[in-house]
């Protein structure tokens, strides 16, 4: 298998794929196979190098459905997106459900319980048995967090990588994830997002996943300006290696706008103004 590779100069795309009636921004859209699959070539074809699955949403206050369900929704779209050029990943928090989908050719568990839950190390074993790369969640839905949103972020991927490690997963397939509105409220999503370096117990490559979130709808950068991918940028320049979207199109000129460009030291100053000073709950 090529292993993936993860820099902040070059972050990586993974394309939202909500096979489901009731995610929060793309809900029903691609729950039937042939319409998530078309979606997923054209996320592919607008520069996805990963293709996130997921077939039960984790919106607030999402209802819970069985792994039969879940899996009943996503396999045949695995099966068909299997010998894509996409590394595919599955996007869920129950054994039962990673299990059949690691098996049948995702190479990526993306958990939003970060392993802490009554499943997590029996996952971790499940990722390091079939060479499967893991996405560590922070979830404050989850945890008692203490007042800072950084500290208790970096202390509860700490206790996370450890479960990754003593489940067997080797430290060069674990990527860790903010959490950006899983519990936590708009102005600690800000601190996430411009300490992002913060939360880091080690260098694991950092996944960002800000799409259409709540966060995102606070904040105004112009009228020409995706606030998703803008904020994308900034997480970018604060360590971020790959980023989770719904929309892969705009990332060439958004990285030429904030990162790469001549103007991008301006451009990504001003952003973080925006950010700074937008009053948020």
């Amino acid at each position: 298998m090529i292993p993936m590779t993860f820099s902040s100069r070059t972050p990586s795309v993974m394309g939202i794929l909500n096979v489901t009636p009731d995610s929060f921004s793309d809900g029903g859209l691609y729950l039937a196979q042939d319409k998530a699959v078309e979606h997923a070539y054209d996320m592919i074809s607008k520069g996805a190098s990963i293709i996130d699955i997921g077939g039960e949403s984790t919106r607030p206050g999402y209802e819970i459905i069985t792994p039969g369900e879940e899996l009943g929704r996503i396999l045949p779209v695995i099966r068909e997106l299997k010998d894509s050029n996409a590394f595919l990943s599955v996007d869920t928090y129950k054994y039962d459900v990673a299990k059949p989908a690691i098996e049948g050719g995702c190479r990526i568990l993306n958990d939003i319980n970060g392993l802490r839950d009554a499943e997590g190390l029996n996952k971790g074993r499940l990722a390091a048995d079939n060479g499967a790369y893991v996405v560590l969640m922070y979830n404050r839905r989850l945890i008692e967090g203490g007042k800072d949103v950084i500290a208790d972020a970096r202390q509860s991927l700490s206790r996370s990588v450890d479960i990754a490690l003593d489940a067997g997963v080797s430290e060069d397939k674990i990527l860790i994830d903010p959490g950006i509105g899983f519990g936590t409220t708009r102005s600690e999503d800000r601190r996430l997002t411009l300490e992002l370096a913060g939360i880091n117990p080690a260098s694991f490559p950092i996944l960002y996943a800000c799409s259409r979130k709540r966060f995102i709808s606070c904040l105004d950068f112009g009228e020409d300006k995706d606030a998703t991918w803008v904020v994308n940028m900034v997480a970018v320049a604060n360590g971020a290696e790959a980023i989770r979207v719904h929309d892969p199109e705009p990332f060439e000129k958004y990285m030429d706008l904030y990162i790469e460009g001549e103007d991008a030291a301006s451009n990504l100053a001003l952003a973080e103004e925006v950010i700074l000073r937008t009053e948020l709950s």
